[in-house]
């Protein structure tokens, strides 16, 4: 899903993370009520910036409500533009980092229920700069059970090594429960593993 921010929009948001943004420090002392507990929650405007190794685009994690995060991606070369905006409807984006000039590592976290059992799942998949093709860091194995599928989901696969003079592999470790400690190298573009 893409959206468009004005410039403003999104030169505000960076300004204020960059705590250049001019704010009372003290609330009271500006006639504002305290904050409150949800106001301590709120998703900073800018987090998690990444550079690509190239220098040629910058990642973050944005958010203009402080309710949903979405991650941007700026063109270095054109720092007057507005970023690229990527959205989830269904998952919660986490963390964000480039594994290759034109690929980048996204964390993001979806809830569950099991029963009685409620909780978070995380997961880490590789994009383009533009959102537009998810794969998952890890491939996936075909669970016979469904215990063996929830044993498969739990775990976060770690990015161990970006393999810089490797344009297309990647180091992938496997921290699920039946696979944990396994090291694979993965393609990004085709998403296969060895």
């Amino acid at each position: 899903m893409l959206f468009s921010f004005g410039r403003s929009s999104w030169a505000a948001a960076l300004l204020a993370c960059l705590g250049l943004a001019a704010a009372p420090l003290d609330a009271r002392a500006a006639g504002d009520s305290p904050p409150s507990a949800k106001d301590f929650a709120r998703y900073e405007a800018l987090s998690n910036v990444a550079i690509s190794p190239d220098g040629g685009h910058i990642a973050g994690l944005i958010s203009t409500d402080g309710e949903e995060r979405l991650l941007g991606v700026w063109e270095t070369a054109h720092p007057d533009r507005p970023p690229f905006i990527i959205a989830s409807r269904h998952m919660r984006l986490m963390s964000v980092q480039f594994v290759k000039n034109d690929r980048m590592a996204v964390v993001v976290q979806q809830t569950f229920t099991i029963g009685s059992t409620k909780g978070h799942l995380e997961k880490l998949y590789i994009t383009d700069l533009k959102g537009e093709k998810w794969n998952p860091a890890m491939p996936e194995g075909r669970a016979m059970t469904d215990s063996a599928a929830l044993e498969q989901t739990l775990g976060v696969s770690s990015i161990l090594s970006r393999l810089p003079g490797d344009p297309r592999h990647i180091l992938v470790m496997d921290t699920s429960s039946d696979g944990a400690g396994d090291v694979y190298k993965v393609d990004i573009y085709s998403g296969g593993a060895e």
